[in-house]
Formats: structure tokens, C-alpha cells, sequence
């Protein structure tokens, strides 16, 4: 029986039952050797192996009981001098231990051990690959979509298939898939623009099926997916569907990614795609759990999924569920499952999270990305099999389209009562409020050196490291603020470049970031310092108070170098009574109550139609004002509403929602016949708010604040 393999970035050790310890050395709770001064390491009889990743990563995996002895790694690269390995945690459900070595770089040879007789070598990937045969994909000999890639190559010759240059394929109408790669290997598809496509696993823009060794590169994705209307009922609760509303089953919109990896895919890279714009959006939590739009989704693979270098921007307009999401989150297969590596990413603008890691997280590590913009920075909830690594990303701000915020580490629900997984961290940068409490007796979460947790938005140069990225330019900043108030002008900020070399560069935004523009948008950077001019459009900002966007700044190859770019109009102020209202909207009229304290408002409504009730406020200090209503002189029921301090904005008051976060039960309507109605609301202890309108409403979109 092999001993020792190496199964895509993880070297995996499996002791047999004549190992021999060595010295017994003192272990931490988390089963990490403390003693450094004698040990022994185990004995291992033969070795075998299998995969590999760009940058290494080994689990260790001894079958043998733990007895209080800690085995030790030791590699070394190209034939050097061997070197300590990292610490290694056990796991009693399946009585082995694992962990990860990272760092490595490309192309080089790894050897690793568990004694001294015993090795496993390999070799990490590397980005380039040999290539057999092109095929140039001309989309105007396309019959029928999508375009099925069918030529399998070798692990000596890969399949390379691009795009006839200047060519899109697929078209803003298409709803089926545009390029669709099913039980393949060692093909390449890169450099091609893709527009439009449906959604869903088969009819995703790009979608893979139980593939392996492939590899996307450099693609620009955009207008694809369903739109769907919002429907706030119990079955659909806020989220967007098509077809018959009244159905049993409303058709949420879901599944929506730009990339589709459907499970069983194995060894896939997708690197340097610019993922933007689909047709419609995801929900917020504002009403319930988010559902929509995906840059990146990921179906129970097999291991060996590299997502690296990926601009995976979302919008106010646009926004995603996740980023980047997996499947089945609570399975020991879900996401990502094993041996994975998500890194050097900038994900941007989601309702729910950037990354969802959640599934089974057996030695995938999420390293060097930037995610800020959304409810929760990256999940790690349902971490079934571990351990998972995050180390050096810068993690927030956080926000969803209304703002609305969680943590920007989710653990809740991080492991089974019965299992003790891991998760590590070392060297992140933590933007604010951050869920990081053990809240499972047996799951151990391990802290290294050089996290940093709760710091303020980075400014200036600091917020241009993430992520990280070879290039042979840097950016003076990664993020631009605007507070444009009346008569303005158009405000304008600069972005300093420094180049190591001459080199050409060109700047994407996504279509709707038409409110700010850079210039010069293309050409050549001098060596030394350069500057970029980046100037808002007033006139195109008119509709909104707060604006949220990005640009990235880009080599050709399809590397960049992002930069977010947010404003607040102080100029716009939400109407009292806003426009888009019909003759389903009445709109309350203030009066005595009789009662302390007590805001008393009385409508009279023309029919009995499904209505929501929302407030007009501002806050004190408060994302979230909590008070309490009662209708028509019923109970008191608990409501949060969305308040900002420096400005009365409407809200969704869900009468009997007790926090910021909305579920399905939270959106249900009222149900008021036709007549006088009266709405009460008094003030929550240490909770205080300026309420200057209620309405009822059949059309809660037209109420929104953003």
C-alpha cells in the first residue's frame, strides 16, 4: 500500500501500522509541535504520488493513531538542503493528520518526508504548457450555439483553443450557453471576449463537465443570465423570478455564473478573466437570503481547482450573490472540496459573499486576494473536512448595495459539534467588524503571525497592495473617495503609476461606470512615474446618492491592477414622496395620538391590495434603528429600520424582522381591505430615530435607497 502521494497541490502521508515514533514532544491545543529542541521523526516504508499545484501545498494524512506523537515534515526544493515543514493538526475522524506548505514557486521539484528513508517528489505546475495544436474559433461558422470544445490533448500536448482576433463570441440576445467544454482534458481556451447566454448549469456563458487539466485564461465576460422581477412573498421572499408569480414554485433566478464548473471537474485553472455586467442582479438580505448572479461557481469538484488573477466586478446595478460560490456547503465534497487554491483575486460588490468557501475545505487555502463590498467578506461556515487557510488577503470593506453589513469573516456555523476542523490565518487584513468567535466546542481556528483585525479602509499605497500580482507596475492607491456636494463641478483625483519599465497598458471599466472616467485610457507607461486622471461625471449621477465602482488598469495579458472608486452625492436627497410611486402607494397623514412617545399615522386606502409598509427617517449613529409598530391597534411588533445619520432616507419597515438581516417569513405583505388604517410606532430603548413619512406600498423597489 502507498504510503505517501501527493494528490494535486497536497501531499497526502498515510502511515501503515509498523510506523515508529520518534521522541514524544509537546503539543498546543491545536496539536502543533511546541518542543523544538528533540524529536524524531515517523518512519515511513514506500511512497507514491500523484498531482500538483502552481505554488505546492502538502496535507499530511499518517493513518495511524495519534498517541500524543507529532509527525514532523521536512522538504526540500531542487535538490537543496531539507527544511522544516509547517505544523500538522489531527484529526480523530479519520485518524490522520494534514496540512498545507505553500509558497512554492512554479516549476520546480519538491521533494517532502515523514523519516528519513522515505520521499515523494513531484514537481509544482507550471503556467506554460506544451501545445500540440490551435484551433482559432471563428464565430461567424457557428451554426448553433453554444460552441462544444470536443479535441482532448495529452499531458505532452495540450489542445489550445482561442478566437479568431477582434471576434465576440455569443450575442446579447443568446440564452443558451456560448461555449460549453464537457468530459475533456488538457485543453486551453483563452484570450476571447464572450457575450450574452442564459444561466444555470447547462446554459452558463462558459461551462465545464466533469472535465480535467483545463485551463481559461484572459476571457471578458459579460450580458449574460436571467433578469426576473422581484417578488416579495413567503415562497419567494424578495428574490427575483420569472414566470407565473403565482406558482407553487416560483422560478427563483439562481445559478446565474459566468464560469460554470459543474461537479467532477478536476485540475481546472481559470486566471486573469474579467467577469462584469450580467443582465439582472441578486437580491439582498435586505429582504432574505440572497439568490442571483455568480462570477465563479463551483459544483462538488475533485480537486485541483486554481482560480488566480480573476477581476470579478460587480456593481449597485449588477450585483452578485456571491463572487465566487460553491455548492452543497454543508457536504465533506461541497465547493471547492480539496486541494484547491483561490489567490490573487479582486472580487468586488456582492449581497452576499465575495468568496464562499464553504464545503468541504480539505487543505484549500485562499491566499494574497482583495475582497471588499459586500454583507461577508469570505465564508468559511460549514467547514466539513479542513483545514482551510486564509493568509495575507486585505478583507473589506464590507457593504451591500443598501450598505448593510455582517462580518467580513463568516464562521457561523463553521463545523459539526462532533468534528475539530481548522482554520488558519496568517497575515490578512481585516477591514472592520469580523466574526472570529469559537462558537463550536471542538473546532480549532489557529492565528498566526500578522493578522490585523478591525483596522480602518486603507488609503494611498497601502490599499494598492491587494492583490497581489506580478507586474511591472504599481499604483499609488487602490482606492478613490469622492463627497461631491452642489456645485461641485466635476471633482477629479489622480492615481500615480510607477512603472520598472516602458510597458502599454489600457484601462476597462465595467459598461455601467459611465459616471467617472480615466484617462488617458490606453497606451504606454514610461518608466519611472506616470499619472492617471480620474474625473466624476455630475451628470450622470443625479439618480443616486451613493456611487460604487471600479477601473483596472491592465497589461494586455489580461493582469491588472484595480482600483475602487466610490462618491457620495450630497447634492441628492431622496424624494418625500418618490416619483416611480403609483396608485398602489398612499402615503400617510400624522396625527395626535394620545399616547408618549407614540407616532400616530392614518391612511385611507382606495382598494385592498398587497401592500409593505415602509418609514422615512434618519438615525442617530445607527446602520440599523430598531422601533416597534402596531397596526390598527394590534400587537406591538418589533421592526428594524435602515437609517443613516446624515440624511432621511426610506426603509422596508417588515413588521416583526428583529434585525438587519430579512428571510422569507419578513417579507410578507399586508393585507388591508380598503378604508382607514392606522399605523403606530414608538421608540426601541436606546434606539432613536426622525421619522418624517410612512407609506404603504405595492411597489417596494420604487422606495429603495441607494
Amino acid at each position: 500500500m502507498s504510503l505517501l502521494r501527493i494528490a494535486n497541490s497536497s501531499i497526502i502521508v498515510a502511515a501503515n501500522q509498523s510506523w515508529s515514533p520518534g521522541t514524544r514532544v509537546r503539543r498546543d491545543s491545536n496539536c502543533r509541535e511546541t518542543s523544538r529542541d528533540s524529536y524524531q521523526v515517523f518512519t515511513l516504508r514506500s511512497c507514491s504520488l500523484l498531482g500538483r499545484l502552481y505554488r505546492g501545498a502538502i496535507g499530511l494524512l499518517p493513518k495511524a493513531g495519534n498517541g500524543g506523537i507529532v509527525p514532523v515534515l521536512e522538504w526540500r526544493m531542487n535538490g537543496g538542503a531539507w527544511k522544516r515543514g509547517p505544523g500538522l493538526y489531527f484529526f480523530a475522524d479519520r485518524n490522520e493528520w494534514r496540512g498545507s506548505l505553500m509558497g512554492l514557486p512554479e516549476a520546480c521539484e519538491v521533494e517532502c518526508r515523514i523519516g528519513s528513508s522515505e520521499t515523494a517528489r513531484t514537481r509544482t505546475w507550471s503556467s506554460r504548457v506544451p501545445i500540440a495544436e490551435t484551433i482559432e474559433i471563428d464565430p461567424a461558422a457557428i451554426a448553433k450555439y453554444p460552441y462544444r470544445v470536443e479535441r482532448s490533448g495529452t499531458e505532452k500536448g495540450w489542445v489550445r483553443y482561442t478566437v479568431k482576433p477582434g471576434a465576440t463570441l455569443g450575442g446579447a440576445a443568446l440564452e443558451t450557453g456560448v461555449v460549453r467544454f464537457e468530459k475533456v482534458h488538457h485543453v486551453v481556451f483563452e484570450n476571447a471576449t464572450v457575450r450574452g447566454g442564459g444561466g444555470g448549469v447547462k446554459n452558463s456563458p462558459v461551462t465545464l463537465s466533469e472535465c480535467s487539466d483545463v485551463r481559461l485564461a484572459n476571457l471578458d465576460v459579460s450580458g449574460w443570465g436571467l433578469v426576473g422581477k422581484p417578488l416579495l412573498t413567503a415562497k419567494a421572499g424578495g428574490k427575483f423570478v420569472t414566470g407565473d408569480p403565482s406558482a407553487e414554485k416560483p422560478a427563483v433566478v439562481d445559478w446565474q455564473a459566468a464560469v460554470m464548473l459543474a461537479p467532477g471537474c478536476r485540475n481546472v485553472t481559470v486566471e486573469r478573466c474579467w467577469l462584469h455586467d450580467p443582465r439582472g442582479r441578486s437580491n439582498s438580505w435586505y429582504y432574505s437570503h440572497p439568490a442571483g448572479f455568480q462570477g465563479i461557481f463551483v459544483a462538488q469538484a475533485a480537486g485541483g481547482i486554481v482560480l488566480r488573477w480573476n477581476d470579478i466586478v460587480g456593481s449597485d446595478l449588477h450585483r452578485w450573490n456571491d463572487a465566487i460560490e460553491g455548492f452543497q456547503n454543508f457536504a465533506e465534497d461541497g465547493g471547492l472540496n480539496r486541494d484547491s487554491d483561490i489567490c490573487g483575486n479582486f472580487c468586488i460588490y456582492a449581497n452576499d459573499d465575495l468568496v464562499e468557501l464553504d464545503g468541504g475545505m480539505r487543505n484549500v487555502r485562499c491566499f494574497g486576494n482583495r475582497m471588499e463590498g459586500a454583507l461577508c467578506g469570505v465564508s468559511i461556515q460549514g467547514c466539513m473536512v479542513s483545514p482551510v487557510y486564509l493568509v495575507d488577503n486585505q478583507l473589506g470593506p464590507c457593504g451591500d448595495e443598501f450598505g448593510i453589513t455582517h462580518s467580513t469573516v463568516k464562521t457561523s456555523g463553521f463545523a459539526p459539534q462532533d468534528r475539530a476542523s481548522v482554520a488558519y490565518f496568517k497575515g490578512n487584513r481585516i477591514v472592520g467588524a469580523s466574526v472570529l468567535t469559537n462558537q463550536y466546542p471542538k473546532a480549532r481556528f489557529v492565528f498566526d503571525d500578522g493578522n490585523v483585525v478591525g483596522m480602518s479602509v486603507p488609503k494611498d499605497a497601502e490599499s494598492a497592495v491587494w492583490p497581489r500580482r506580478d507586474l511591472p507596475f504599481r499604483l499609488g492607491t487602490g482606492r478613490l473617495e469622492f463627497r461631491p456636494g452642489k456645485g461641485a463641478g466635476n471633482p477629479v483625483s489622480t492615481v500615480e503609476v510607477v512603472a520598472d519599465l516602458a510597458c502599454a497598458y489600457r484601462i476597462k471599466q465595467n459598461d455601467v461606470f459611465d459616471w467617472f472616467s480615466v484617462s488617458p485610457a490606453q497606451g504606454r507607461f514610461a518608466k519611472g512615474k506616470n499619472v492617471l486622471t480620474v474625473k466624476l461625471l455630475p451628470g450622470k449621477m443625479a439618480s443616486r446618492r451613493y456611487w460604487r465602482g471600479a477601473f483596472l488598469v491592465d497589461d494586455g495579458s489580461g493582469l491588472t491592477r484595480p482600483v475602487s472608486v466610490t462618491a457620495e452625492n450630497l447634492a441628492y436627497e431622496q424624494p418625500a414622496r418618490p416619483v416611480q410611486a403609483g396608485d398602489g402607494t398612499s402615503y400617510g397623514t400624522k396625527a395626535e395620538s394620545g399616547k408618549a412617545k407614540v407616532a400616530h399615522w392614518e391612511f385611507d386606502l382606495a382598494d385592498g391590495r398587497s401592500r409593505w409598509l415602509h418609514v422615512r427617517a434618519q438615525g442617530k449613529g445607527r446602520d440599523f434603528t430598531v422601533c416597534e409598530i402596531a397596526i390598527d391597534g394590534g400587537d406591538w411588533k418589533r421592526t428594524a429600520v435602515r437609517t443613516y445619520a446624515g440624511h432621511a432616507a426610506w426603509s422596508f419597515a417588515a413588521v416583526g424582522r428583529k434585525g438587519r438581516i430579512g428571510n422569507n417569513r419578513s417579507v410578507v405583505p399586508l393585507e388591508l381591505s380598503a378604508g382607514r388604517h392606522v399605523v403606530e410606532i414608538r421608540d426601541f430603548p436606546d434606539h432613536a430615530m426622525t421619522i418624517s413619512g410612512v407609506a404603504l406600498t405595492d411597489d417596494p423597489s420604487a422606495f429603495e435607497m441607494h
